[in-house]
């Protein structure tokens, strides 16, 4: 469980970025955009924004999902990015690499693309918000 009544994984992941007190810089390839999409969703239905910077690279950018979650931080200076790599063939399953890099170090997670069209995509965005969510909360709350 991560939220209440209509709140989505995105509301959850932001509000525990915002609890936090950090900042979350994204860049994405597999995705299109969707993950961004989903934060300024979030954004607008609570208010700010919490977010650094949204970029979709192009696949010749991208060497793995932590080189890209660790470039967005950089780049944004933000204490987090998540990075969401190219879909890449893993024995006849398409899959794509999901990196959060943070000041605890980066923690890389494989999501199979199932699906189809926008379905896929949505699902491995939310995926990735998900990781945030997990992520940050479980950080915030080892260090109370």
């Amino acid at each position: 469980m991560y939220g209440v009544e209509d709140d989505e994984i995105e509301d959850a992941a932001l509000a525990a970025v915002r609890r936090a007190g950090a900042t979350l810089a994204t860049a994405e390839i597999a995705t299109c955009g969707r993950l961004a999409a989903l934060l300024a969703e979030a954004a607008a239905r609570c208010g700010g924004d919490g977010c650094r910077s949204g970029l979709v690279l192009p696949p010749a950018d991208a060497s793995s999902a932590t080189h890209i979650a660790t470039r967005a931080r950089d780049a944004a200076g933000a204490s987090h990015g998540l990075g969401i790599g190219p879909p890449r063939d893993a024995g006849g399953v398409e899959t794509v690499e999901i990196a959060l890099a943070g000041p605890g170090g980066t923690t890389v997670v494989e999501h199979r693309l199932g699906g189809a069209g926008p379905i896929r995509l949505a699902r491995a965005a939310k995926t990735a918000l998900d990781l945030v969510r997990k992520t940050v909360q479980s950080a915030t709350t080892s260090h109370a």
